[in-house]
C-alpha cells in the first residue's frame, strides 16, 4: 500500500514537472502572436472555452448561491444575524466556491476536450505531420489554449458570482424574509474589491492550469483510441488535484 502510494505520488509530481516544462516552452513562442493567423486561433479558443461554457457556469453559480443561502441562512437565524447573509454568500462565492467550482466544470468539459482533441491528433500522427511542415505544435496547439484559459476563466467566475449573488438574494427574501436592501447593504458594508479580485486571480490561474494539463496529456497520448480515453480521464483527475493544491497555496498567500 505504501509502495503504491509512493509510486502514485512520484508519477503525479513527474506529470506536474513535465507540464511546467511545457508551459515555459509555450511562453517561448508567444512573440509569434503578432501574426493575424495566430490571433485567429486564439479567438477561436476564446469562443470555444468561454461562450459555450456560460450557460453551465450560470446554472452552477445560481444553485451554489442558493445552497449557501439555505445552509447559512437558517443557521444565522438562530443567532438573529440573518441580515449578514448577503455578505456571507458573496464572500463565500467570490473568494472560494465560484472559482473552484467553475474550474472543476471546465476541467471536466474543456480539459477533457483538449486532451481528446490533441490526443487524437497524436495517435493519428497529425502532430508529426505539423512538424514535417515546419509548424511548431506547441505554438500551434498549446499556446492559444493556455492563453484563452487564462483570459476567459475569470470572466466565467464573474458570471458565476453575479448569478449566485442574485439567486441568493431572491432565496433569502423568500425563505428568510431578508429584504433586498438589507442583503445589498451587508455586501456593501463587508465586501471589498480585493475579495472579488482574489477569486478572479484564482480563476485565471486555474484556467491556465486546466488547459496546460489538457495539452500535456494530449501530447503524451499513445495506445490508439483506448489511449485517448485513458489520458483524457487522467487529465481530468490531475486537474482536480492540482486545482485544490493551488487553491490552498493561493489562499494562503492572499491572506497575508
Amino acid at each position: 500500500m505504501i509502495e503504491k502510494l509512493g509510486s502514485y505520488s512520484l508519477n503525479f509530481f513527474q506529470e506536474v514537472g513535465e507540464a511546467i516544462v511545457l508551459f515555459f516552452e509555450s511562453l517561448r513562442t508567444i512573440d509569434q502572436f503578432r501574426f493575424a493567423r495566430s490571433r485567429r486561433r486564439l479567438y477561436r479558443q476564446l469562443l470555444l472555452i468561454g461562450h459555450e461554457s456560460i450557460p453551465m457556469v450560470c446554472i452552477l453559480g445560481g444553485f451554489v448561491g442558493m445552497v449557501i443561502t439555505l445552509q447559512m441562512g437558517f443557521q444565522l437565524q438562530k443567532v438573529a444575524s440573518e441580515r449578514f447573509i448577503g455578505a456571507i454568500v458573496t464572500l463565500t462565492l467570490t473568494k472560494e466556491l465560484a472559482p473552484v467550482f467553475t474550474a472543476y466544470l471546465l476541467a471536466g468539459k474543456v480539459g477533457a476536450a483538449i486532451t481528446a482533441e490533441i490526443g487524437t491528433m497524436k495517435v493519428n500522427q497529425e502532430i508529426d505531420a505539423l512538424r514535417s511542415l515546419g509548424i511548431d505544435p506547441i505554438r500551434f496547439l498549446t499556446l492559444p489554449r493556455i492563453l484563452s484559459g487564462i483570459l476567459v476563466t475569470p470572466v466565467l467566475v464573474l458570471f458565476a458570482n453575479i448569478v449566485g449573488i442574485l439567486a441568493g438574494s431572491i432565496l433569502s427574501y423568500i425563505y428568510l424574509g431578508v429584504s433586498f436592501e438589507v442583503y445589498r447593504g451587508s455586501i456593501v458594508e463587508m465586501v471589498i474589491f480585493a475579495d472579488v479580485a482574489e477569486g478572479l486571480i484564482k480563476g485565471a490561474v486555474f484556467g491556465g492550469l486546466i488547459c496546460l494539463i489538457g495539452c500535456h496529456q494530449g501530447f503524451k497520448t499513445s495506445e490508439g483510441a483506448e489511449g485517448v480515453g485513458k489520458f483524457t480521464t487522467r487529465a481530468v483527475v490531475i486537474a482536480f488535484i492540482v486545482i485544490l493544491i493551488f487553491d490552498y497555496f493561493l489562499s494562503s498567500f492572499m491572506l497575508r
